[in-house]
């Protein structure tokens, strides 16, 4: 039988959450960010014609040296459960990057560490090192021939590309290693329109057999400056009507010097705010400017946000099902999960802790339905408000996630649809399994 105190602790965790925050709207977080972005360089040794980093990037450019990292990832919270070294740059530029992958995994051995890269420096030595660090790694190769490589990456260097690729691969079969994930990114765009997804599945099946997936994704506009992606579905609908974007209370990007930005989607690194190496994370993922920041976001003021600087109007990420999903905000709550296997709901206050449950995790309905349930129980009338408390934030939590119908509209005004912002996985093996290659 669960108690009374049982579910006021869990409704005291929920509370606090990223994920009521995001649902209440509320500019400061009690729970830290479940993903990082780290970026180890935005340097780049291609110039990708759907990239915007070769045109919008501040000027400056550098490189994460291991004692920052350490200090940077010392001051962060446990919330986190992946990372990615990784911004607009080519990781492996930095001389050090196994260095600062060991540290990583050091400070989160639990969390999941991923990396998209272009091969063009991945050495039999650097996969040695790098491979029994990463969780995910994701060679950037949107073409299955020469010519089509040099359209869409800027550079003739398809042949590099597939010798690191190869070497990774070899390192990851030298160790005997299984369980994680080795895939191509490949981005759909005017230049490889001719490979169809058959051919290209065919192609890295047929020569990089040992790869998990090839994961075709959608043309982002690097919020509007990639033309031939660009679209603006803000311009057919009220402002205050659009989606509410999950990235800023539940993502903490950092730069290669230390210093945070809004959200890694963003090329310009533009609007740029304290530094990690001077800061604690409190001074800053709960400071004025992510406070202002996230604010804006959920009173829907974009345009202003647009006039100082953020691109969060016309990013395409913000119309994504696949990356908007409010269920990555409940990451870290499952330790409080009832076992649901050996249990019956009888009382209303277990019927709230089930529905408690289902709204940490991000499933809404299941949680509006359930707490309806209690409720129908004849509960107590304290206990009686707080479940009618929790329905209505199931249900704000509905109200604010896919798919509404005005924001179908506001797509097809734009001539897209939902699935045209899904990516197609097209599996070779699951992580774990032995390839027979």
């Amino acid at each position: 039988m669960m108690t009374a105190a049982s579910f006021s602790e869990l409704e005291r965790r929920v509370e606090a959450s990223r994920l009521a925050a995001w649902i209440d709207g509320r500019a400061e977080v009690g729970q830290g960010p479940w993903l990082l972005y780290l970026s180890p360089t935005n340097y780049c040794n291609l110039r990708c014609a759907v990239c915007a980093r070769q045109e919008q990037m501040r000027e400056e450019r550098g490189m994460l040296s291991p004692a920052a990292a350490e200090k940077i990832l010392s001051r962060l919270p446990d919330t986190i459960h992946k990372i990615y070294l990784q911004k607009q740059g080519e990781p492996t530029m930095n001389p050090q990057l196994a260095e600062i992958a060991r540290l990583v995994r050091q400070r989160f051995p639990k969390a999941q560490l991923a990396m998209h890269t272009n091969g063009l420096l991945m050495t039999a030595k650097l996969a040695e090192a790098l491979a029994p660090l990463f969780d995910f790694t994701a060679f950037s190769i949107s073409a299955i021939t020469r010519q089509t490589y040099a359209a869409c990456h800027g550079r003739d260097r398809f042949t590099q590309a597939l010798a690191g690729l190869r070497a990774f691969l070899d390192a990851r079969k030298a160790l005997d290693r299984w369980d994680n994930n080795v895939f191509i990114d490949y981005v759909r765009q005017s230049g490889n329109r001719a490979e169809t997804p058959e051919a290209v599945a065919a192609f890295f099946r047929t020569y990089f057999g040992e790869l998990n997936s090839v994961d075709i994704h959608w043309t982002d506009s690097f919020q509007g400056a990639i033309e031939e992606a660009r679209f603006v579905p803000a311009e057919h609908l009220d402002e205050r009507r659009l989606p509410r974007c999950t990235f800023p209370w539940g993502t903490l990007t950092v730069l290669h010097d230390g210093r945070l930005t809004y959200c890694f989607v963003e090329p310009k690194e533009n609007v740029i705010w304290g530094s990690l190496l001077e800061h604690s994370f409190e001074e800053l993922w709960n400071g004025p400017e992510y406070v202002a920041f996230r604010r804006a976001m959920a009173e829907g003021r974009l345009s202003e946000l647009a006039r100082q600087g953020f691109g969060c109007r016309e990013c395409a990420w913000l119309w994504s099902t696949q990356a908007q999903k409010p269920a990555m905000l409940g990451l870290g709550m499952g330790d409080l999960e009832p076992d649901l296997s050996s249990f019956a709901p009888a009382s209303p206050e277990d019927l709230g802790l089930v529905g408690l449950k289902h709204l940490a995790t991000g499933q809404f309905a299941a949680a509006a339905g359930t707490f309806d349930w209690a409720l129908g129980q004849s509960p107590e009338p304290a206990l009686a408000e707080r479940l009618a408390h929790w329905k209505r934030k199931a249900e704000a939590g509905l109200a604010l996630s896919w798919p509404r119908p005005d924001w179908v509209r506001a797509l097809a005004r734009c001539n897209r649809t939902p699935a045209d912002l899904r990516s197609q996985y097209i599996r070779f093996r699951p992580p774990g399994q032995k390839p027979s290659v």
